[in-house]
């Protein structure tokens, strides 16, 4: 969409407050309606500007930060006052935040991060760096362009707080703003990702990870596990490609390259075991969610399984099966941890006799209940679904296990009760497909036998249909839903189901070589 500049908008209701003849109000809401008839987009616009004669307060309240910067001594006091001002203005909307930035804020924040550091003044660092944070929402690219040497300084920081000797509140707290600016500057933007994962930040970050022990009734634990959370984040943020303005994004590389370099894998893992000795929900997730970011090879894989990385995540599922939060790392995990065949086999081998019957219980077993817990949540319900079809892939034992386990009732349900969500009935097609696609056997468990319109059905009409939880007519609901149709056929093919499979490119054959040269001589003639 178009887009105009404050100025310009400001201009144009002061036009129609002459010509018009109309009020304020009445012109603001003109020139907001006209621009949108004519498909412009104001999300970088606040329509009242022009009403504060004597500056907005965006405007006001940079030109006082730059007031107090150019007093001969810092006053922290009035800096943290003004800070917490900008951030209370720059939550409002994004035209706020380019509003504040066109002034040049950036340029004066790293000059107060300078002078705060330079004073000793931790506290009020912190102000600014999580100032910082809340002016970049949406506009990342700011901190390049008008603020170059504060990304490095930024960086610099980091890597000089980490290797501090002693991690107290007031640190931990300093690099817990520093792991959310920078993660804050990589979203969406692959040359701030890039500069930054190729600095030493990565390394010091799983070197800070690697500095936590993390025992109950400390009083820096809740700073600790704010640090941790941070600071996973930020991994997972270098490992994304979500920048739609360059043609590659290297957050692969980034992942390859933090789980190859170093220790992540081992201090990750050991962190979630000690996360789980002081059985804090909240940090396990995060930390298995970054372990899902950093592990991307078949290797990574063995070595976490290794590790015992697999009976961590299931002895976790089984014991909070509860929290939607942790099942959901826990199975984000395991699927990512499935693209490995071997691993893969081990989770379908793994067994427990911890549940409350003291009965053994499954990998698989695990897996269904998990999906049968929370099976009106949409995303859990796509997680679950991705691990069976990772699980399944390839793999016809481990296929008659999750069949046994319960997978054909609680998939069928999941995809009646999420038809509305894409994603997660994209996930459910491709867990049943899979299911099938090796054990033709297995096709009864999801269908009844015969199903309604496979092809042994349509020679004998008279035989009884047995599709107990109406899944043939649920996918074939499913073709219709956009994104979906590729996955709900290649389920109905694979479950024996009637699908109509279109050929899409039928090559150049002789025959049609033959056609065109005919066509081609009677239009010469």
């Amino acid at each position: 969409m178009k887009q105009i500049s404050q100025q310009f908008f400001d201009e144009t209701v002061r036009a129609n407050l002459e010509l018009l003849d109309q009020s304020m109000d009445e012109a603001i809401e003109e020139t907001i309606q006209s621009f949108t008839i004519e498909g412009v987009d104001l999300s970088n616009i606040i329509p009242d500007k022009i009403k504060h004669v004597d500056g907005h307060p965006c405007e006001n309240c940079y030109r006082n930060l730059v007031n107090i910067l150019n007093e001969a001594t810092l006053d922290c006091v009035a800096l943290e006052t003004c800070l917490g001002e900008i951030e209370r203005l720059s939550a409002i909307d994004l035209a706020h935040r380019k509003l504040i930035a066109s002034q040049g804020a950036f340029k004066h924040l790293e000059f107060a991060l300078k002078k705060c550091t330079e004073s000793g003044e931790r506290r009020s660092a912190i102000h600014v760096i999580k100032t910082t944070s809340a002016l970049l929402v949406g506009q990342s690219e700011l901190i390049r362009e008008d603020g170059e040497d504060y990304l490095n300084r930024l960086t610099e920081l980091l890597t000089k707080t980490v290797e501090a000797e002693e991690l107290d509140v007031e640190t931990l707290d300093l690099l817990s703003a520093l792991c959310h600016v920078l993660r804050v500057a990589c979203l969406m933007n692959e040359p701030n990702r890039t500069r930054i994962a190729q600095s030493l930040v990565p390394s010091k970050t799983v070197d800070l990870l690697s500095r936590f022990e993390l025992k109950t009734g400390v009083p820096e634990l809740a700073s600790q596990l704010l640090c941790i959370h941070e600071a996973c984040t930020f991994l997972r943020s270098l490992t994304l490609d979500d920048d739609m303005s360059v043609e590659f994004g290297e957050g692969s590389a980034n992942a390859r390259s933090m789980a190859s370099a170093g220790t992540a894998i081992e201090v990750l893992t050991k962190l979630a075991k000690d996360a789980l000795s002081i059985s804090n929900e909240t940090c396990v997730a995060d930390v298995f969610l970054a372990l899902s970011s950093v592990i991307t090879r078949d290797e990574f894989c063995r070595k976490f399984t290794d590790l015992e990385g697999m009976d961590i995540i299931f002895q976790t599922l089984l014991s909070y099966m509860n929290s939607a939060a942790l099942v959901s790392g826990c199975l984000v995990l395991l699927r990512t941890i499935c693209g490995s065949d071997a691993c893969k086999r081990a989770a379908g081998t793994w067994s427990s006799s911890r549940d409350s019957q003291d009965s053994e219980i499954s990998g698989p077993q695990l897996v269904i209940k998990a999906l049968e817990r929370h099976l009106r949540n949409p995303i859990l319900a796509k997680h679950a679904a991705g691990v069976i079809a990772a699980m399944t892939l390839r793999q016809p034992q481990l296929a008659q296990k999750v069949v046994s386990a319960g997978a054909p009732e609680f998939l069928s349900k999941a995809l009646e009760l999420h038809m509305s969500d894409a994603a997660t009935v994209r996930a459910i097609c491709m867990a049943i497909r899979n299911c099938v696609s090796r054990s033709q056997d297995l096709r009864a468990a999801f269908l009844g036998q015969p199903c309604k319109t496979n092809y042994s059905a349509l020679n004998n009409s008279s035989m009884e249909t047995g599709d107990l939880y109406e899944l043939e007519a649920l996918l074939n609901s499913a073709l219709r839903i956009r994104g979906c149709a590729d996955e709900a056929k290649a389920a109905l093919r694979d479950l024996g189901c009637r699908v109509q499979l279109q050929e899409r490119w039928r090559g150049n054959p002789p025959s049609n070589i033959r056609h065109n040269q005919c066509d081609t001589e009677n239009l010469i003639i």
